[in-house]
């Protein structure tokens, strides 16, 4: 069985929730509460429109009984907020402008970025990632670095079990489509396969644009990260151990990196 999750020559970009860039653009942020009742956003969207006010990114986020909006407003239309604030008066509880802190660049640091099942996310850019690679790299034999970070991944995956499972209650072979489906997300790689075969005795997951090897040129495979989290992933779904090789690589210059995963006797 073989399961394609987004095959695409181009996906949609877009920036961590409560974070906007736009290069070299002045802009402005508006953070709303307005009460959850049905048609409350309407109204505000509604209210912005007839200003005239051009939008550049909206956000919105259920909190119990009431809700939050973030916006992202340009400079030009900047001299029309007084306005606008006092027309949204009557529909929203209370409201903050957030001011961008360099050119183009917004940040609402009152609530953390991304959830994920209600669980915090801790995101970073994969330049931090590659540096945090390079420098275990640099500190440990080749052979020790390469396990320490398929241990550190096979953890990973082991912890993402449980988070997963609880998503939805259903078969092993979902719940890896559930975390393929996270992966590409959260800018893990931006496309993903899937082929089982034998009762799952033998599982093949390519991922296209990995962030472990992407732009990084070895001659070798290179994944020993993501590698090992497969590797969790799999034995704590199916209780017993899988291991998981790479037999393809962006670092050497396949179009993709492409896992044999099989089980063994734990």
């Amino acid at each position: 069985m073989k399961v394609v999750i987004n095959r695409a020559n181009s996906y949609m970009t877009y920036n961590a929730t409560r974070i906007f860039y736009k290069s070299n653009v002045d802009i402005f942020g508006i953070r709303l509460t307005i009460p959850n009742k049905p048609g409350t956003l309407r109204k505000v969207l509604d209210t912005i429109s007839k200003r005239g006010i051009n939008i550049g990114f909206i956000h919105g986020e259920e909190k119990d009984h009431y809700g939050e909006v973030f916006l992202v407003g340009y400079q030009h239309d900047r001299e029309m907020l007084p306005e606008l604030l006092r027309d949204l008066n009557s529909i929203v509880t209370k409201y903050e402008v957030i001011d961008s802190t360099k050119r183009g660049l917004v940040i609402d640091d009152r609530t953390i970025p991304v959830t994920y099942m209600n669980k915090r996310l801790v995101a970073a850019s994969i330049d931090l990632w590659h540096g945090l690679i390079r420098g275990v790299k640099e500190y440990l034999p080749e052979s020790a670095y390469q396990a320490y970070l398929w241990h550190i991944g096979k953890s990973m995956g082991m912890a993402a079990v449980k988070l997963h499972k609880n998503l939805r209650s259903s078969q092993p072979p979902e719940v890896i489509v559930d975390h393929l489906r996270f992966g590409i997300s959260m800018g893990w790689f931006i496309s993903a396969e899937m082929e089982h075969y034998h009762n799952n005795e033998k599982i093949i997951i390519r991922v296209y644009g990995l962030w472990e090897c992407k732009g990084i040129s070895t001659g070798a495979a290179n994944s020993h990260l993501y590698r090992g989290f497969l590797a969790g992933l799999l034995s704590g779904l199916y209780n017993k151990e899988y291991i998981a090789i790479e037999e393809r690589c962006l670092s050497r210059g396949d179009d993709c990196c492409e896992f044999l995963l099989s089980s063994r006797a734990k």
